[in-house]
């Protein structure tokens, strides 16, 4: 297996397709799901740290397409006050891009719209030694006062988050997140390419808050109701929405918004815009042929290179072996050596293995790897 990516003779079980429906009623009629109520399953590899979010979650990727790109359905409930999604007809209502504060008018709430880039960007630490204990900063709890004597630890933070490619940014060092980004390896592209940046609307919000214009909502528990937009958001949230290297469950014709219907909904009826099949609908795989074959080969190589890391909240790259632990292990690590000799893994190892490394989970206040089987060869 010679590649990260391409892999002749080899499979996976990577997968995605359209889902569609008809109803039949007590009385025998049936009812055809129309296309904007229609679905698309994707299989992609496990994420083996489900409680860390990545910096940029799917949800984040497609929200910000759909304030900035999309046309929202007229006559939707769903954008109307009280439901759920006004949250993002107001947000797109007040987008306007290239200005200082491209959320003039928004008030974001802390606990909603900020807390989540915090404490995801934090809970890194658990799943790369990248990270370090000057992340202790982002949970500082004056961060959600809004009171000016707390500017200056805000507009710290701020200034530590990569801004996305044509959105105003005041000078600061920029460095986080510490992952790679779409196109890491030619050195004159700009740095929001080479390493992942937050999406507009993340920084815009962010942008608001470090200036002291947010409120802090409620920090309680997520309502437990089941909702339609609540699965769609639960799936997107727990899954990565950059870089796109090629990505992890998906690849970058996810954010065209050409294939959309309307915010969270794919077009079935769309067109591809690959080279090669350009005109043709979309069909079943068009999300995952852009992954690695099979999908082990780069989940083995996406560990750190040099100051930055892959997808840490997917692949751990390391991991804390006990909650009592101080050190962090690799977390592909073998119970001596891998089958080669060798102590660091090779994509075949990873095919081997995948299934005996842990889990990195919840055990009180912190991150531990749970469910490792050993021997690990």
């Amino acid at each position: 297996m010679p590649h990260w990516a391409n892999n002749d003779g080899w499979f996976d079980d990577a997968a995605d397709g359209p889902v569609s429906a008809t109803v039949t009623l007590a009385g025998g009629q049936t009812v055809q799901m129309d296309v904007a109520g229609m679905g698309w399953v994707l299989c992609g590899p496990p994420d083996f740290a489900p409680g860390v979010p990545c910096s940029v979650t799917a949800y984040d990727l497609l929200l910000d397409m759909a304030v900035r790109k999309l046309p929202l359905p007229q006559n939707d409930a769903q954008y109307a006050p009280g439901g759920a999604l006004y949250r993002l007809a107001q947000l797109k209502a007040n987008y306007q891009p290239g200005k200082t504060y491209e959320f003039p008018d928004i008030a974001p709430v802390f606990y909603d719209e900020i807390q989540p880039i915090l404490v995801g960007s934090y809970n890194l630490w658990y799943v790369n030694s990248l990270i370090t204990a000057k992340h202790n900063s982002l949970i500082d709890p004056n961060l959600g006062n809004p009171a000016a004597k707390y500017a200056s630890a805000r507009n710290k933070v701020q200034s530590y988050m990569r801004a996305p490619e044509g959105v105003y940014a005041p000078t600061g060092p920029r460095t986080m997140p510490k992952l790679m980004g779409d196109d890491p390896y030619i050195g004159g592209l700009p740095d929001s390419v080479r390493n992942l940046a937050l999406t507009p609307v993340q920084y815009g919000l962010l942008r608001r808050w470090a200036a002291g214009a947010f409120t802090t909502g409620v920090n309680i528990a997520p309502a437990a109701a089941i909702t339609p937009h609540g699965l769609d958001r639960a799936a997107l949230e727990n899954a990565v929405g950059g870089a796109f290297f090629p990505g992890i469950e998906f690849g970058w014709q996810m954010r065209n918004p050409a294939l959309f219907l309307q915010p969270f909904r794919l077009n079935p009826s769309a067109t591809s815009t690959y080279l090669g099949d350009s005109g043709t609908p979309l069909g079943a795989g068009h999300f995952s042929r852009q992954m690695a074959v099979p999908w082990q080969a780069d989940f083995n190589d996406c560990r750190n290179e040099g100051n930055y890391g892959w997808w840490p909240s997917q692949r751990p790259t390391h991991a804390l072996p006990t909650a009592t632990a101080t050190k962090r292990l690799d977390w592909a690590r073998p119970t001596q050596r891998f089958a080669a000799g060798n102590a660091e893994s090779t994509h075949e190892d990873m095919v081997t293995n995948w299934w005996r490394f842990g889990f990195v989970v919840k055990e009180g206040n912190v991150f531990v790897e749970k469910e490792r089987v050993e021997p690990v060869v």
